[in-house]
């Protein structure tokens, strides 16, 4: 293997690494709702992200969600990240989510200034026979 080929692998590597372990230094932002027309059903969110180049911008990394309830098999989260009124960031989930907890890892973090107003969205469509509850549920702003 050349050199280059071996430094690239190392980086990706690297890559890798950082999106599989929250860093020590890494900050949380927690939301959760639950569809007004049925409480039993619920989903809890919660968005990492960790400050860099000192502190003047904030890397979003990972976003965690759990589903709970009698839901069937074809729900779906969506998740956004916005920066003041921009989306930065947005994962659609498959049509194949059902109760338990997942884990979205984008292959590169979103990178935004600190001095904007930073919010996550988490979206939950649930799986029912007929109509489908929603809920949306928004973090406080980073």
């Amino acid at each position: 293997m050349s050199k280059l080929r071996f430094a690239v692998v190392a980086v990706a590597l690297g890559a890798t690494t950082f999106a599989g372990a929250a860093p020590a230094n890494a900050e949380s932002v927690h939301t959760s709702c639950s569809p007004p027309s049925d409480h039993s059903l619920t989903l809890n969110g919660t968005a990492f992200f960790v400050s860099v180049n000192g502190g003047v911008n904030h890397s979003w990394f990972q976003y965690n969600y759990t589903l709970g309830g009698n839901m069937g098999s074809h729900s779906n989260v969506n998740i956004r990240l916005y920066e003041n009124d921009q989306l930065r960031f947005q994962d659609l989930s498959p049509d194949n989510r059902d109760t338990g907890s997942y884990i979205v890892k984008p292959f590169d973090p979103t990178v935004l200034p600190a001095s904007s107003s930073e919010r996550v969205f988490f979206e939950a469509i649930f799986d029912r026979f007929g109509y489908d509850p929603r809920c949306l549920a928004s973090t406080a702003p980073v």
